[in-house]
């Protein structure tokens, strides 16, 4: 098969591949030893437990979680249970099929720490493998010195699901405060108060369940350097909180050992950022005329990605005043709706 994929090396990374379907455990091997793994197949739960026993030196496991017998849901449950501390905290990445994507929710609340959604693409793969293996060397050599000295606050309505996402972030070495209304971070945002990380309840079960991260970054946007939705089912919501600019996101009953995960991701994936981000539109300042704010918000951090600093009108008459007392050659450029009302 020889698939290549630049700018993706896993030297040093071993890992275990469940899989009861031999043909897929070969295709996710050679994936992974074309990007310099170490690779282990075991072809059902019960053999995997018995290859974890003898064998303590994994990165990671990457399991079917629909074998039959012993599924990867039972397996990872297992897993945890083992008598290795080092299994306790090794990531376990569930792949799902496509027609049983709504089990995305379930892997992440037995405990494993990834998914991949078949058919798999060297990609995402690699990225994924790659996410979680970072993390885990930072969270096991000590790392969270690098945390100490920032701060965040949480904004979740369950005032046990605030607390215990507020607690898990002091262990880590943050200076935390938890807000359980919104209108308590809106009086914070006028004190002109800033932290580096923002945890928003995002409530997928309700009609509007954007509504607190929505209104966060619209009105507290100044409030907060990396916003982190927190959320029973990521998978159902992905692109929108995307538009949005959430950069993470994190279970509703998250281990101390994802919380310390989900932080490092966001300051690995700001450092990447920070050396690949175009400077195409450093410097240009535009304006985004959309009475759509969703729309205007994507327009905005597409942008701001490229360099540009992108300020938002919703509608056309606030663009005009804008404009009109802006300095002149304020703006270089600017994007406007034509069906605005």
């Amino acid at each position: 098969m020889g698939i290549h994929q630049e700018n993706n090396d896993l030297s040093g990374i071993k890992a275990l591949v469940v899989d009861d379907n031999q043909f897929h455990a070969e295709f996710i091997r050679e994936m992974l030893e074309d990007a310099k793994a170490t690779v282990v197949l075991a072809f059902s739960g019960e053999e995997a437990l018995a290859v974890l026993e003898k064998m303590h030196d994994f990165s990671c496991v990457i399991m079917d979680t629909l074998m039959p017998g012993m599924d990867g849901f039972a397996t990872a449950e297992r897993i945890r249970r083992m008598a290795s501390p080092e299994l306790h905290v090794l990531p376990i990445i569930g792949m799902l099929s496509h027609k049983n994507k709504d089990d995305h929710e379930k892997v992440f609340a037995i405990g494993m720490n990834g998914v991949l959604t078949k058919p798999i693409s060297p990609t995402k793969l690699y990225e994924e493998v790659n996410r979680l293996h970072h993390n885990t060397f930072l969270a096991q050599h000590g790392n969270r010195e690098s945390l100490k000295g920032l701060s965040a606050y949480v904004l979740v309505r369950d005032r046990g699901v605030c607390d215990a996402i507020g607690q898990h972030l002091e262990d880590n070495g943050l200076q935390v405060v938890r807000y359980y209304e919104l209108k308590d971070v809106l009086d914070m945002a006028n004190e002109n108060r800033r932290y580096d990380f923002a945890f928003v309840e995002w409530d997928d079960s309700a009609e509007d369940g954007s509504e607190l991260a929505r209104q966060v970054t619209l009105f507290a946007q100044n409030t907060f350097k990396h916003l982190i939705a927190v959320i029973k089912d990521w998978s159902t919501i992905e692109s929108q909180a995307l538009g949005l600019g959430i950069d993470a996101y994190i279970n509703t009953s998250p281990t101390r050992m994802e919380t310390l995960n989900v932080l490092q991701k966001v300051m690995h994936d700001d450092e990447l950022k920070a050396k690949q981000t175009s400077e195409d539109f450093k410097g240009v300042r535009i304006l985004i005329a959309d009475d759509n704010v969703t729309n205007a918000m994507i327009m905005q951090n597409a942008m701001e990605a490229f360099g540009a600093t992108a300020d938002i009108a919703q509608s056309g008459s606030e663009a005009f005043e804008k404009l009109k007392n802006a300095p002149e050659k304020y703006y270089q450029m600017a994007f406007l709706d034509i069906f605005m009302p």
